[in-house]
């Protein structure tokens, strides 16, 4: 399985359910570039990501979810136990 952001597993759950950036814009009253931003991982939105779960959480698998947090856990242990603080 390839390593993937939980939003870029977001950013393809909303094509699956064909809906466009520019409805979740207009919903949540911010821009298409916001909606962009968050589904690159170049910013994170606690408000985008609640929004992705509560309209498309039928359409994410949630196996893939907990492969992204797993490996989040694995990579945070190897750097603690490493000293590092990345």
């Amino acid at each position: 399985m390839k390593n993937r952001t939980i939003s870029r597993i977001c950013a393809e759950a909303r094509k699956r359910a064909g809906i466009q950036q520019t409805y979740i814009a207009d919903y949540l009253n911010t821009t298409q570039q916001a909606i962009s931003n968050f589904e690159c991982g170049r910013n994170f939105s606690s408000k985008l990501f609640m929004f992705y779960f509560a309209e498309i959480l039928s359409q994410v698998d949630l196996d893939e979810i907990r492969e992204v947090f797993r490996n989040a856990e694995k990579k945070n242990r190897k750097n603690s136990s490493n000293g590092s603080s990345k």
